[in-house]
This record gives structure tokens, sequence and C-alpha cells, in this order.
């Protein structure tokens, strides 16, 4: 996956979205941590396709600095919020006690910024029967009080399992799991770990005026820059 990472930003368009890598340094520009974003326009999410940081960093605020920015750069995005997969903090979805810690640290973790496991779907059904771990659809409003609507979820859903998943998630698999979405307003799980107020002061909508600015200067010959087989030859 992370080999794949220079071919996802050379080509966007082949993969179905914008794909945004973010690195945390310090001051003698050792790689941190990082972050990958992809951008969906047309349907207006973002999904968090992968945050990591140094093991000997762990607890240490470089995961959360990279989930702050992303959640910032997203909303300057205008995005309804953003989706991701974590693996499941249940016993009966995970039967090795380790990785069921690390799962529920994880979740934690991004539950303290409002954003928890959607439920009442068929999304975490193992691909594979008796398959382990099933992740669980996270999603983060951004603190905007999105309401998420069944319709715009088949939507979201049928995007990242094809283009995130095309060898593993056949037809029949997708079709399942688009019509297990009913719930109208779509729901999420109660906070497990934190309460409302614990969650309030990180769940807060993100300031995108934090972001640094650039200038953009566009004429009408920049059309030549539009390969329409590739995409966009440059982009600011």
């Amino acid at each position: 996956k992370i080999d794949r990472v220079p071919e996802l930003l050379r080509y966007p368009l082949k993969y179905g979205f914008r794909t945004i890598l973010y690195v945390a340094e310090d001051q003698q520009q050792q790689l941190l941590g990082m972050a990958l974003l992809d951008h969906d326009a047309e349907l207006s999410f973002a999904y968090l396709d992968y945050l990591a940081s140094a093991s000997r960093l762990a607890g240490r605020g470089v995961g959360g600095a990279l989930y702050d920015r992303v959640r910032s750069e997203a909303l300057s995005l205008g995005v309804s919020g953003v989706f991701y997969e974590c693996l499941p903090d249940d016993p009966a979805l995970c039967r090795d006690p380790d990785v069921l810690k690390q799962n529920r640290a994880r979740l934690r973790f991004y539950e303290r910024y409002g954003a928890r496991p959607i439920i009442g779907t068929a999304y975490e059904t193992p691909v594979t029967v008796g398959g382990d771990n099933p992740p669980y659809l996270v999603f983060d409003d951004l603190g905007q009080g999105t309401k998420l609507r069944p319709d715009y979820l088949r939507n979201v859903v049928k995007a990242i399992l094809q283009r995130k998943y095309p060898d593993i998630c056949g037809p029949d698999y997708v079709r399942m799991v688009l019509a297990s979405i009913k719930d109208d307003p779509v729901q999420l799980r109660a906070p497990r770990y934190s309460s409302v107020h614990d969650s309030a002061e990180e769940n807060a909508a993100p300031n995108p005026s934090t972001l640094g600015r650039i200038a953009v200067v566009v004429s009408d010959q920049h059309e030549i820059h539009h390969v329409h087989e590739r995409g966009y030859v440059e982009s600011p």
C-alpha cells in the first residue's frame, strides 16, 4: 500500500480520488508520521486512507497533529465529513486480545473528535465466511452536525468499496452492503469511551483559516494542461 503512494499522487483519476499526502517532520526533516487523504469532489466527501506515526512516538501528539490538519483541510474542501475504516473493538469480531486492545485505543482516539462507527449496516461483514477483524466504517462530521441520508451513504460506500477494493469486494458483496443501509438519518454508535463534554473541544469545527494561503493565477491558456485521458498534468 505504501509503495503505491507515488502512483496515487501522480495519477489521481486512475483511482477515482484526488489524493493528498501530509507528513510530520522534526527540525532535522526526519519523518515522524504521515496521513493520506482522498477527496471526492463530486460526492463531496473525504476518505482518510492512512494515518500513522513512528511507534517510538506513540502518545506524543504526532497523530493528533496530523489528524487536526486533515480535519481542517477537509473542512476547507467543503465536504460533508471524513470517512475511514477502523478495526473493531468487539471481541465477537476480533479474536486476538492484543489486536483488540489496539483497536480500542484507535477508536478511543477518534471518538475524542466526535467520530464514531456507523451502525445498522452490514459494512463490517467479513468478505469471507469466518473472517476476522472486519472494519467498521467511521464518520467524522467535522463538527458540522451533518445528518447522513441513506441514499447519500450508499453512494459513498459504493465508491469506497468499488475503488478501494475492486479485487476483494465482488458485486454481490457490494450489493449486500448497500441494501443494508436503510436508517434515515443514518445512525452513529453512541459514545463508548468518552462523554459528550469530554470530546466537546476536539469535536468543535476546525478552523480552515489557519491553513496557509497561496495565490493562484489562472488564464484561458491553462486548458492545455488538461489531458482528458490522464487528468490535469499540473495542479497548484
